[in-house]
């Protein structure tokens, strides 16, 4: 078993457009995430970043609403470290296609 490895559930509400992304990692973490919307140029655009501290053994959830963002495709990374076991870095990135039918229905 790698502990560097996360557990990733994701779940939307088509009604308000939020994503709601579930992760587990094996012991305790201080990590980072970033979303980032990707451009067919292959350009990253940052959109947010957060910090925060997970437990090990017990999901934690990062919310992101897409309602004001435009209709492509894009990644959440997540990474960082654990805060024992030789500061063993934690990396999962999560590859997904947001449909912004308002923004879609307005053009």
């Amino acid at each position: 078993n790698n502990p560097g490895t996360m557990e990733v559930h994701v779940t939307f509400s088509f009604t308000d457009k939020n994503y709601v992304f579930r992760f587990k990692v094996r012991y305790k973490a201080k990590l980072t995430y970033t979303i980032y919307r990707e451009e067919n140029d292959g350009k990253k655009v940052f959109i947010t970043k957060k910090f925060l501290s997970a437990r090990g053994g017990r999901p934690f959830k990062i919310k992101w609403n897409g309602s004001s963002s435009p209709t492509g495709f894009y990644v959440l990374v997540v990474k960082g470290r654990f805060v024992k076991h030789s500061n063993k870095q934690v990396y999962q990135a999560v590859h997904f296609f947001h449909l912004n039918k308002r923004l879609v229905n307005a053009t």
